[in-house]
């Protein structure tokens, strides 16, 4: 589970990073980093209707993405709102993927961040 500091809770910032932040995927999960000048590193998580019809698929996804996000979050890039998502058309398998899945995509970002500067 992500501790409270680190969630994205303003549905403004919220907003913003999905709909400005730059994508990035890998396997299952996909994810959009807004950077922004405010200090420290923000966490939000979507599991959209579209995809996930019951609640109870929701808030597993949810909890499914929490838990393989709470290990790599020392690797994100400090002052960044991010908003983590499963792409639309890929299969959930079980929790070792995802999280194979979630290693992946900090990987990605790294690289590419790195590259910036």
């Amino acid at each position: 589970m992500l501790h409270r500091t680190l969630r994205l809770k303003d549905a403004l910032s919220f907003q913003k990073a999905f709909r400005f932040g730059k994508p990035f995927e890998f396997g299952s999960v996909g994810c959009k980093v807004l950077f922004t000048t405010e200090k420290g590193l923000k966490i939000g998580i979507i599991t959209p209707k579209k995809r996930f019809r019951l609640a109870v698929d929701r808030n597993r996804a949810k909890r499914l993405l929490s838990e393989a996000v709470a290990p790599v979050v020392g690797v994100f890039p400090e002052n960044a709102f991010i908003v983590v998502f499963f792409r639309n058309n890929q299969k959930i398998a079980d929790f070792a993927s995802v999280q194979a899945d979630m290693e992946g995509l900090v990987r990605v970002i790294s690289t590419s961040v790195g590259r910036k500067g």
